[in-house]
């Protein structure tokens, strides 16, 4: 027997639309930021940059990376 073990990433978009993290990100506008914590969440033109000062930099092409990442760290 085998087990399947969902996580929110894979579950129906309406979830994630609910969600205070991923209203964030979505009103993010282009060359701006937010602060999620410790966590600075910056937009360019084409990627969303999530950093933590002196520990990390990691570059997303969309937001549903972005936001996978930010509900990992």
């Amino acid at each position: 027997m085998s087990i399947i073990q969902l996580n929110i990433f894979e579950c129906d978009i309406s979830i994630q639309r609910d969600d205070f993290i991923f209203l964030q990100l979505e009103e993010l506008q282009i060359e701006s930021q937010l602060f999620i914590g410790d966590l600075r969440i910056s937009r360019t033109e084409k990627f969303y940059i999530v950093e933590r000062e002196a520990e990390f930099e990691e570059v997303f092409r969309d937001i549903k990376c972005c936001y996978e990442f930010i509900n990992q760290v």
